[in-house]
């Protein structure tokens, strides 16, 4: 009695398994409608940038199919063979240098600060008008 019921409960598993497995074409279709409606913009930026800027010889912005031609050149080398061709990875290093270096140094300058100015008043007392001074400041104005 009890292998018969083993077997009756084992028989639905297998067709459960079997189902999904099984799917029909719409429906795995229908999985790449989200990724296609997400790839549709980019697209039609780079068809516009296309149609835009090429086949005008001075432009100052250049088609995509240059860009990537330098964008290739840049990181594999082999088309022009310049100063510039195989460098694309020193250059990414260098800013990803710059960007995470600065901001290890907000972090070891700002936390301890903020720290401080929040738990001694005679801190806060001594930097919140220079800092109420510069706060109008617009961010863009701090780059030059």
């Amino acid at each position: 009695m009890s292998a018969g019921t083993e077997t009756e409960s084992a028989t639905p598993i297998t067709e459960a398994r079997a189902g999904p497995a099984q799917r029909p074409l719409l429906a795995q279709l229908g999985r790449l409608k989200n990724p296609a409606i997400a790839a549709l913009f980019p697209v039609a930026v780079l068809v516009f940038w296309h149609f835009a800027t090429y086949g005008r010889k001075y432009s100052l912005i250049p088609p995509p199919s240059d860009v990537a031609i330098q964008l290739y050149d840049m990181a594999f080398g082999g088309i022009y063979d310049d100063a510039y061709s195989q460098t694309l990875l020193t250059h990414l290093l260098a800013s990803l240098s710059r960007v995470y270096g600065g901001f290890a140094m907000a972090c070891a300058v700002a936390l301890p600060l903020g720290i401080l100015i929040g738990r001694v008043p005679f801190v806060r007392q001594l930097l919140d008008p220079t800092f109420q001074v510069l706060r109008p400041v617009p961010v863009t104005a701090w780059l030059p």
